[in-house]
């Protein structure tokens, strides 16, 4: 959707497993490090691009740790954020959208939801910043970002806010 609106623009898939079950831990892990390397190639090639992020699910969570820090063991220990300077002072927008570190009260939250995520952060957590450029959607019946049981709305985000989430990212880029 990003793409067609604003022709020019270039997509870049996160390159990491993705897996669940046993294996996510190591997943994650691998994850947030592809986010670290491969947005920090991506503004030394482009130094002037903008840059918008988008994750779900296990892809939010990655994005998650890699902008705002953790701790998230076994991923990351540090509370800082992981990516380059080029790629802090060149993203305009992260969209999260189901993403298992969900917890409750933060300002960037959209959706109902109001219990944490199963690998939530904890209460006091702040991502002060990228605090403005971030959107995170969960809904309370989402088993994944909240305690719910539905996975069809963990897998609607798309349908249910992907509207809203363009607006907000042209909010971001038109400024």
């Amino acid at each position: 959707m990003l793409v067609k609106t604003f022709p020019g623009t270039t997509a870049e898939e996160i390159v990491y497993p993705a897996a669940g079950g046993k294996e996510y831990g190591a997943s994650v892990a691998e994850g947030v490090a592809a986010v670290v390397r491969q947005t920090a190639a991506f503004a030394a090639r482009c130094p002037e691009a903008v840059i918008v992020m988008h994750g779900y699910s296990q892809g939010a969570q990655i994005m998650d740790d890699a902008f705002c820090g953790g701790p998230d063991m076994p991923s990351i220990n540090s509370t800082a954020s992981l990516v380059s300077e080029t790629t802090t002072k060149n993203v305009a927008a992260i969209i999260l959208m189901g993403n298992p570190r969900h917890v409750d009260g933060l300002p960037f939250n959209v959706g109902n939801a109001t219990a944490g995520g199963f690998a939530a952060r904890p209460k006091g957590f702040s991502c002060p910043e990228f605090e403005d450029k971030i959107q995170a959607y969960c809904d309370s019946p989402d088993p994944f970002c909240s305690n719910g049981t539905s996975p069809e709305t963990h897998q609607g985000y798309g349908k249910e806010y992907g509207k809203n989430a363009l607006v907000f990212i042209v909010s971001r880029l038109i400024v």
